[in-house]
């Protein structure tokens, strides 16, 4: 007696408002008044309800009326593995190997608190010999419904508008719940263990809400679901052969959880426009942890940690805003993308073996990220790109490297611990409005900064193949094991930036080396390196106004083959070697002040043009080979 009167009370809550055909609704208890649920159903009418008390029933039950609700007893929701198949503590409708154990071909059918066995598919929700896409039905739902072993799907169905909530498949040979050409229904609170296939199939069912279900130990995907509209929230993942695979616009991809499910394909990966990935946790993968494809893109706040052999995030697209996410340890790479016009920003890669970030593609932004402990660090490809206020330190080689042939802008980035060149930049044609301005290089490796006009130019800090005028200016570099600043730029302008203690024991590298061509080099400081303060080997450049004190070598070099440059109104203090030294050909050498340095002002060059010149104790420039 109390478990109908726990039953009639359920079934008040699961009454529909409306009853079809002017029919009073009736309750039809089975076995009290019906010896078998397919007998109940036979005599039902639109809106009545079947009441199942606890027991075994072998059956296949077949519903083709629509409006009705079947009602079994509820298991507690959290009954130990070893109950689910006893029919004492459930309804159990066992199928055994006669065909689906629940067939529905009616619209509005709820099932609650059953428990199916073994059959075909546990529960068919279909219209027989429609094809697909075909069906008229909708309006079914289950809540509180466990499928034990079917031989094929756990739960199949082709219905507009459903619902299932707080259910469990376990052991299917195929899918556990398959759901095609299905829009507008729900999954929630629901559960997959140890399918064949995929925990969880969608295909071609838009407006789908899919939350806070579980996948676990299943030999397909997590979840594999097509179509557009869809929410994918709060779900835990684990232990499946693939993680969750995501295709259709318009997505809502957040708190999802996706740990040890990326054997033969990606965490999570999501294809189309306009999505929205944040706040998900990925990790444990073989392959990417994440993979994303699509316009316009919103991806922020995930996690992803250890993919062993691929990316943490393989990105592609325009117009994607990628912010506020984080690579753990222990993955390969870290963040790969392909498109135009995007923004990363806020992100954190700490650990990656070999690229943190390798970005390609035209007017993409790269600013505020942070790189740690890895080979290398920012790698950009395109044009019109901007690269800010990144802090990178610790990489095996290059920390940040940025190519393209028109009008790079790389701004207050810090760079750090690095073990060989530290920032390159390359601007090959179209390089006025370009600029290198406020970065920092700290403790660098083989070089500080390298700028070049064109041509290859490791070993140092950072490289730029700049043409026709590039500005570079207020940049430090600091303790760099080789040149400070290697510049190659044609007709770039070049001010206020410092070269402090750079250099190598063998003195071959300088604060500054100035190579290409017309450019004009104003208000720079070089100090402390171990070389020349700065070492000249280009053509027809303006340096005027610099500094250059208490270096180990030359205030000023200019070498064999650096022709036509002017050297005017620059200052050479406490070096260990010349002020100046000229050994280049038609250098103009005017109003410059070499003081307490080892010798002041040397000029063995070709065809110079020598001004008036402060040396030491008021000479000029002395012959060749000799010091004044």
């Amino acid at each position: 007696m109390r478990n109908v009167r726990y039953l009639l009370a359920a079934v008040v809550l699961m009454l529909p408002a409306v009853v079809s055909a002017g029919l009073s609704p009736t309750i039809r208890v089975v076995p009290t008044d019906f010896p078998t649920i397919q007998g109940a159903v036979d005599a039902a009418n639109p809106g009545d309800t079947i009441l199942i008390r606890a027991g075994l029933y072998d059956e296949n039950v077949s519903i083709d009326t629509d409006n009705l609700t079947v009602l079994g007893r509820c298991q507690a929701k959290n009954m130990p593995l070893e109950f689910q198949g006893d029919p004492t503590q459930m309804t159990l409708v066992d199928g055994g190997t006669n065909g689906n154990v629940f067939d529905i071909s009616a619209s509005n059918v709820r099932l609650a608190c059953l428990t199916t066995r073994h059959g075909f598919t546990g529960i068919n929700v279909s219209q027989f010999g429609i094809p697909p896409g075909g069906s008229s039905l909708s309006g079914f739902s289950m809540s509180r419904v466990t499928v034990l072993r079917p031989q094929e799907f756990g739960v199949y169905i082709e219905a507009l508008d459903y619902a299932i909530d707080q259910s469990r498949v376990i052991g299917s040979s195929w899918e556990g719940i398959s759901v095609s050409f299905a829009n507008s229904g729900s999954v929630t609170n629901t559960s997959v263990r140890g399918a064949d296939g995929d925990c969880f199939y969608f295909g071609w069912s838009d407006s789908t809400r899919f939350d806070n279900n579980v996948a676990h130990g299943c030999n397909g995907y997590g979840a594999q679901l097509y179509g557009d509209n869809l929410v994918f929230s709060n779900n835990e993942l684990r232990s499946n052969q693939g993680g969750a695979y995501l295709d259709g616009a318009n997505m809502d991809v957040r708190d999802n959880s996706i740990f040890d499910s990326c054997n033969f394909d990606d965490g999570l990966f999501v294809i189309g426009d306009d999505m929205v990935v944040q706040n998900n946790a990925v990790g444990g993968c073989f392959y990417d942890n994440y993979s994303m494809f699509g316009d316009r893109a919103q991806i922020s706040g995930n996690v992803g940690t250890a993919s062993t052999d691929d990316y943490c995030f393989d990105l592609g697209g325009n117009a994607m805003n990628f912010s506020n996410n984080f690579c753990g340890a222990g993955n390969y790479f870290g963040v790969f993308f392909s498109g135009t016009n995007s923004v990363f920003s806020q992100n954190t890669v700490d650990g990656a073996l070999f690229d943190p970030f390798y970005i390609t593609g035209d007017n993409n932004e790269i600013s505020g990220n942070s790189v740690a402990r890895a080979y290398d660090g920012i790698e950009v490809y395109g044009n019109d790109v901007l690269v800010s206020g990144n802090d990178v330190t610790e990489t095996t080689f290059d920390a940040l490297f940025v190519y393209g042939d028109n009008q790079p802008r790389v701004i207050d980035n810090v760079v750090s611990m690095g073990g060989s060149t530290m920032i390159q930049v390359y601007c090959n044609i179209t390089c006025f409005n370009s600029e290198v301005t406020g970065n920092q290089v700290l403790r660098g490796g083989s070089g500080g900064f390298a700028f070049r006009g064109f041509g290859g130019g490791a070993q140092s800090g950072l490289f730029v193949n700049s043409r026709f005028g590039m500005d570079i200016s207020g940049n430090t570099v600091e303790n760099s094991r080789g040149y400070g600043f290697e510049l190659y730029c044609d007709d770039c302008l070049v001010t206020f930036n410092t070269a402090r203690y750079n250099g190598s024991s063998d003195g071959f590298r300088a604060g500054f080396y100035i190579g290409g061509t017309d450019s004009t080099f104003m208000d720079n400081v070089a100090t402390g390196n171990t070389g020349p303060g700065f070492k000249i080997g280009g053509s027809n450049h303006t340096i005027r106004f610099n500094t250059s004190m208490l270096n180990l070598l030359e205030g000023y070099k200019v070498i064999g083959f650096a022709t036509g440059n002017v050297i005017d109104q620059n200052v050479a203090e406490r070096n260990h070697g010349e002020g100046f030294d000229n050994q280049g050909l038609l250098t103009t050498l005017s109003n410059n002040r070499s003081e307490f340095n080892r010798g002041d002002c040397v000029n063995g060059g070709t065809g110079a043009t020598v001004g008036f010149n402060l040396c030491g104790d008021g000479a000029n420039f002395t012959s060749p080979g000799q010091l004044d």
